[in-house]
């Protein structure tokens, strides 16, 4: 494990056990918050329960995932990150070599033969599977409520302080209440039933639960159901031999189990409250693969034994402890409480997401489908690596674990690959392969889309920079990006003015085929080597590689533009269509061009036209924007360009207005909202995992989700708040007009920096600095204009620091906290404020340029 060799940047009040904290107190700043009542305005409430599993709240502990909804009984959806059909077919990839020789002499046969690459990938495709669904009754009917039962309400929550999830149903007769989680330790999901009889007649009737899974039609095997006198289970054999065991068992009352179909096995709960008393019971249900265990229905069996005898609050008391630790290391509060409420569900989902050794795909664990969207692979583009773009500046560095070793264990079939199709050490990773592989499974001219390995390489770099872990540079960060530099300094050209470039290339999914010297390929290439030759100086290794990184990094072509903007590549001399904005790479993620960079106005003026040469439009217009463009990164774009206001839009206009599901997630496919003449005149196109154009309700519910927009979500908010990409601190250097009073505590800054700070009506009270590894600190100064000291919190002192240009340099001490204040106006002048909240009742809704409503929840 890396990376995790922090202090905690926050104080328990006394100590005191999980259950009796009150307030938190961050270091470095002048607030305490109650995180439980605070997160607890935040819950997404569903006042009418979702019928759909695309709508489910998401628990999970980063490998076992379950979709939470109600389309009659409730329904637990349950995934796992390593259920995959891993089945690949044989693909023949036409070698580099003979692209090049065909393009030399310009033989149309070329592209003749790449799309036999195509052809000729057949079925299976490999694919995530899911692993089943537990099913809890509740309908009428005699197996449930009796006939003369009324349905009063019935309504879910989502508690993000204690990841749980809350399901309420009553009728004239009876009460039932459903709290459910996965344990934050272990892949079991815990579900405590407790039911009340409300009725003055004596109430005797059955409660039914049903572990279920289909046949799935594209693995060709179905699956078998057991039972003996505690548990019952479903096991799946998949046709190379990987198979899972589900298992469950209920503790606390008495049961039935019995075989109902090929694919379903049922238990039955006989309920007697003529006692007068409730009835409790508790649910423990594992999944356990061939791949964890030699025999899964044994491993499972024992694991929920183990778990029974552990108890539910054993089991509870663990699971809260994690999370509520883990919200204790950062912390956001803005006047702006629709963001910020989704700022903190995507943290949440993307925590339920990603822990362990295996990295998410593209729907992660938030799928039920036989077929997931794309495969659900991992996409080498810009999918995989914004879904991890946050965890550096929130503080989050464990959540990526799963990725650095998901694709550090790739390199070795990487590089084997990489020297077969191109004859050239190092390593391009693919645009397109899965879990415990490396292949490239994309075919075509997709798979000469070269920017994947800048994309792969940068998140490694980024590790180290903000955790300043020289171990994790040496064994897993260098090793990556040194092999990813090899590949481009072999592919590579030199013109006659010895100038390098790149080609064959081809900006993902846009620009002719094939394309010279992308923008994106630029920006990352570059980003690669400055990283690569650090790093080579840091370790004190590979000095002779190093100088041929930097010759080449001192030859590489400038951006190519036109009427003061960036092209796509140096292959269009006009303003093309673009389905990405790839072309604004060297703002965001490569980390040229920021605020105070010369060629500032040319970024800002290719994202403020960037829009109108955006290509993916739904079928249906309306006024204002209308676009499945990548919004988030160009919401990333803007923050790092100091543009609050513009980011502010993006977030809103694009994301949430077309994209929010009710559940907190973000759609795949923009969901147009249409008036009563639209709704006449379009049809409803179902691409098999998600409704591409529909109404607000019947899209929305339907559609999946991608990872990656939850993620530049967050990211894009993070931005706007504090930036330290070239090693310098600004604060709160995009923040929109509209926000007027904004506060946060340890965000994480290049050169393992946790910050703290709050702005107040235009103005920064102080600025906080937590030195985890005693780096040198760089911070824009806040008051240029006014006499400034920096202070050791921790030994009371204070430090001697430089100023250079708009910058308060200083030296810090490992473990140490700082303040950069006005001597005026020093942090204790803040009086120390309480930050509360109200526990939230009912959905949060946020009203389009329309006037239409859009809810995080689901009201009634």
């Amino acid at each position: 494990m890396y990376l995790c060799h922090e202090f905690s940047n926050f104080k328990k009040e006394g100590d005191m056990p999980t259950r009796q904290r009150t307030f938190e107190s961050f270091q470095g700043a002048r607030f305490k918050v109650g995180l439980r009542s605070f997160l607890a305005q935040h819950d997404i409430v569903y006042q009418v329960p979702p019928r759909v599993w695309q709508d489910g709240f998401p628990i999970g502990n980063g490998q076992m995932g379950s979709l939470v909804y109600q389309p009659d009984g409730i329904e637990f959806g349950i995934t796992k990150q390593d259920v995959w059909d891993r089945r690949i077919s044989p693909r023949e990839l036409l070698p580099h070599s003979e692209v090049i020789e065909d393009l030399k002499n310009k033989d149309k046969r070329l592209w003749e033969k790449l799309n036999k690459e195509t052809a000729a990938s057949q079925a299976p495709y490999p694919n995530p599977k899911p692993c089943g669904k537990l099913r809890i009754g509740i309908e009428k009917g005699a197996d449930a409520l009796p006939p003369e039962a009324t349905i009063c309400d019935a309504q879910q929550r989502l508690s993000l302080y204690d990841a749980v999830v809350t399901a309420e149903y009553e009728t004239n007769v009876k009460r039932t209440r459903i709290n459910s989680f996965i344990c934050a330790h272990s892949n079991m999901m815990v579900i405590k039933c407790e039911d009340d009889w409300l009725s003055s007649y004596p109430g005797k009737l059955t409660q039914t639960i049903e572990l279920h899974r289909w046949a799935d039609p594209i693995l060709g095997t179905e699956p078998t159901v057991g039972f003996d006198d505690k548990h019952f289970w479903i096991e799946y054999l998949f046709p190379d031999g990987f198979r899972y065991v589900m298992l469950a068992t209920v503790d606390g009352l008495a049961c039935e189990v019995q075989k109902k179909d090929r694919y379903t096995v049922s238990v039955t709960l006989n309920l007697d409250y003529s006692d007068g008393k409730p009835k409790q019971y508790i649910i423990f249900l594992t999944v356990v693969t061939s791949g964890e265990a030699e025999d899964p229905l044994q491993k499972a069996k024992e694991s929920v034994d183990a778990a029974c005898a552990r108890g539910y609050q054993a089991i509870f008391s663990e699971h809260s402890k994690w999370w509520h630790d883990f919200w204790g290391k950062s912390f956001i509060e803005l006047d702006d409480d629709f963001i910020e409420n989704l700022w903190y569900f995507q943290l949440y989902q993307f925590a339920s997401s990603s822990r362990g050794k295996i990295a998410p795909g593209l729907q992660g664990l938030w799928y039920l489908r036989d077929e997931s969207g794309w495969h659900g692979d991992y996409h080498g583009d810009i999918n995989m690596v914004m879904s991890y773009w946050p965890i550096f500046s929130s503080n989050h560095l464990e959540l990526g674990e799963p990725y650095f070793e998901t694709f550090y264990k790739m390199l070795p079939t990487v590089k084997r690959q990489t020297k077969e199709l191109y004859n050239i050490d190092g390593a391009k990773y693919p645009i397109a392969t899965i879990i415990d592989s490396g292949r490239e499974i994309c075919t075509n001219y997709y798979r000469y889309i070269q920017c994947s390995s800048g994309f792969y390489a940068q998140l490694y770099w980024w590790g180290y920079l903000y955790s300043q872990d020289k171990k994790f540079l040496r064994e897993r960060a260098y090793p990556v990006m040194k092999e990813c530099a090899k590949f481009y300094q072999g592919y590579l050209s030199k013109d006659e003015q010895g100038k390098h470039y790149i080609y064959p290339s081809w900006s993902p999914e846009q620009g002719p085929l094939f394309s010279k010297n992308p923008t994106i390929d630029i920006a990352l290439i570059k980003a690669l080597l400055r990283g690569t030759i650090e790093a080579s100086k840091i370790l004190s290794v590979d000095q002779k590689e190093r100088h041929g990184w930097q010759k080449i990094l001192d030859n590489l072509p400038e951006y190519p533009v036109k009427d003061n903007m960036f092209l796509d590549s140096a292959s269009v001399d006009t303003h093309i269509p673009l389905n990405h904005p790839s072309l604004l790479a060297p703002v965001f993620p490569a980390g040229e061009i920021g605020i105070n960079s010369p060629q500032w106005s040319i970024a800002a003026n290719t994202l403020s036209h960037i829009m109108d040469w955006a290509k993916r439009r739904p079928f249906v217009s309306e006024d204002g924007w209308n676009d499945s463009f990548t919004w988030p990164w160009l919401a990333c774009v803007a923050a790092r360009l100091g543009l609050g206001d513009r980011a502010k839009e993006f977030l809103y206009d694009l994301g949430v207005n077309q994209f929010l599901k009710p559940n907190g997630f973000f759609s795949l496919w923009a969901c147009t909202m249409l008036s009563a003449e639209e709704k006449r005149r379009e049809v409803i196109v179902d691409k098999g995992f998600g409704v591409w154009v529909s109404t607000a309700r019947e899209g929305r519910e339907r559609q999946p989700v991608f990872l990656e927009s939850g993620s530049g979500f967050i990211n894009a908010v993070d931005e706007m708040l504090l930036q330290s990409y070239d090693g310098v601190i600004r604060l709160f250097p995009a923040v929109p007009a509209s926000w007027k009073r904004v506060r946060f505590a340890g965000l994480r800054a290049v050169g393992a920096f946790l910050v703290c700070s709050e702005f107040n009506q235009g103005e920064i009270s102080y600025v906080s600095v937590g030195s985890l590894e005693g780096q040198r600190c760089r911070v824009v100064n806040p008051w240029p204009d006014q006499e400034i000291r920096v202070r050791d919190l921790t030994t009371k002192k204070e430090v001697k620091f430089e100023r250079q240009a708009d910058k308060v340099i200083f030296d810090t001490s490992k473990g140490h906290f700082y303040v950069v204040e006005r001597t005026r106006q020093p942090i204790e002048s803040f009086p120390v404020k309480a930050i509360t909240g109200e526990k939230r009742s009912k959905p949060r809704e946020w009203f389009n340029h329309k006037g239409q409503a859009i809810y995080l929840g689901k009201p009634r």
